[in-house]
């Protein structure tokens, strides 16, 4: 897997205390990631690859999340997003991740 991910641990951390913080678990959000992968008509097999990957990774320990008070600054920082654009933010900060790897990928989401 390390081949295939990229990804610091921080970032993945990151990723995943975005993703707890907006109610929603690890394991329910990567699944989703994987299955736009899958279906998504725009993307390339390269890009839904790229994207598939990035599911794995960030599903692979949803249990590591960092500590108890990055969490908190976390849900602080995403209680400031207006409801309705969590998952934007959300997936703004999981492309921003993913362009830095793969900046040659483009992204149809």
């Amino acid at each position: 897997m390390n081949d295939l991910n990229p990804y610091s641990p921080d970032e993945l951390r990151h990723i995943r205390r975005l993703i707890l913080a907006s109610g929603v678990t690890v394991e329910a959000w990567a699944g989703r990631l994987r299955r736009a992968a899958d279906f998504l008509q725009g993307l390339s097999p390269a890009q839904a690859e790229v994207v598939a990957q990035q599911a794995l990774a960030i599903g692979a320990d949803p249990d590591d999340y960092g500590d108890e008070d990055a969490l908190v600054a976390v849900r602080r920082e995403l209680a400031l997003v207006p409801e309705g654009e969590r998952l934007k933010y959300i997936s703004r900060h999981v492309i921003a991740a993913r362009r830095r790897y793969f900046p040659n990928i483009p992204e149809d989401e």
